[in-house]
């Protein structure tokens, strides 16, 4: 295993990405009060694809804000925290859609859509 301090520190201007999306997450998870056990080396690989949209995941390159397709930490059953085994990276658009969309609601959303495709 790599050394932490080696993640941290910034080449280019910029910290290495799973590193801050860890201590991101671990921030995040510590002011909701949400499961956290991950160490940074547990933070996959960024796909160059969303799994989900498949859409091309990068860096928003004006580097101002996450843009639909940043890289995005999932965890894969939200009622579970930030967990091993219950997180991967999607694009940041696919995480905004399942954020805190019900399966009720995204069939309800998925027929409307269909009833309105060739509108």
């Amino acid at each position: 295993m790599g050394h932490i301090s080696g993640l941290a520190r910034k080449q280019n201007g910029k910290q290495d990405k799973k590193y801050r999306i860890w201590t991101n997450v671990k921030k995040r998870a510590k002011q909701n009060n949400t499961q956290f056990n991950l160490s940074i080396f547990d933070i996959p690989e960024i796909p160059t694809h969303c799994p989900i949209l498949g859409i091309a995941i990068f860096e928003n390159p004006n580097g101002f804000g996450p843009i639909d397709n940043s890289p995005s930490l999932d965890r894969i059953n939200p009622k579970l925290g930030y967990i091993k085994g219950n997180i991967r990276i999607i694009s940041n658009r696919a995480n905004r859609i399942k954020s805190d969309a019900t399966i009720s609601e995204l069939k309800l959303i998925y027929e409307d859509l269909k009833k309105h495709e060739n509108i």
